[in-house]
């Protein structure tokens, strides 16, 4: 990928930095994920770019490799804590300085994909708007924590939430997510607060993803 030189020559300035991405912000169902990496100083590798513009085969197949030569960790933040917040930038925030407490080196600085820097560590950050398209660190973060997500939601909720598609939709909002919710309700793993589960539990419709599917809708 090709890297933002300005961001490039602010990293050399720091010996152990670290490079923060999180998945699920626009979720309606399931935790919010966060990744945080530490690259070697020597790390390269082509594959690498922002995880949404790399189809979920290639995702699955570069995860494996940079866990295995990445220092990384997780952090999340559970549903039950996004809806007593009522606030995802809040949320992902928090699930961003877990996944930094997580890893096993303190770094000395944080690049965090975004526009808010991350003010619950104590160490020193700067968000760097599309980052996981200027930032090798960062687009490596983004497809750890996105092969994290799919699987979290294909292994762990897919069977016990199948009636919710969450194996296809992956805890998105898409026709067949948002009618289960009309019909079955929600669970322990939606986010309730959201103005678009509100909607549908009302009888309303999503007009963001039914506008595509006018022939979708249905009051079931």
């Amino acid at each position: 990928m090709n890297q933002d030189e300005f961001i490039l020559n602010l990293i050399s300035r720091y010996k152990r930095p670290a490079f923060i991405d999180e998945v699920s912000t626009g979720a309606i169902f399931g935790p919010i994920v966060a990744c945080a990496v530490m690259l070697p100083k020597s790390f390269q590798d082509d594959r690498v770019n922002d995880s949404k513009q790399l189809k979920h085969e290639k995702v699955y197949a570069i995860a494996p490799d940079l866990r295995e030569k990445l220092i990384y960790a997780i952090g999340k933040s559970p549903v039950k804590e996004i809806n007593k917040l009522q606030n995802v930038v809040k949320a992902d925030r928090l699930a961003m300085a877990r996944a930094v407490q997580n890893l096993p080196e303190k770094p000395d600085v944080l690049f965090i994909d975004g526009k808010f820097t991350l003010p619950e560590t104590s160490i020193e950050s700067y968000a760097v708007i599309r980052g996981d398209t200027k930032v090798l660190g960062i687009a490596a973060a983004s497809i750890i924590a996105k092969d994290y997500w799919d699987h979290l939601m294909i292994r762990s909720y897919g069977e016990k939430f199948r009636l919710y598609d969450i194996a296809s939709n992956k805890g998105y909002r898409s026709p067949r997510h948002l009618i289960a919710i009309r019909k079955y309700g929600v669970t322990t793993q939606h986010r309730t607060y959201m103005p678009q589960i509100r909607m549908v539990l009302s009888g309303a419709y999503d007009p963001v993803i039914f506008k595509k599917y006018p022939g979708y809708w249905r009051i079931v």
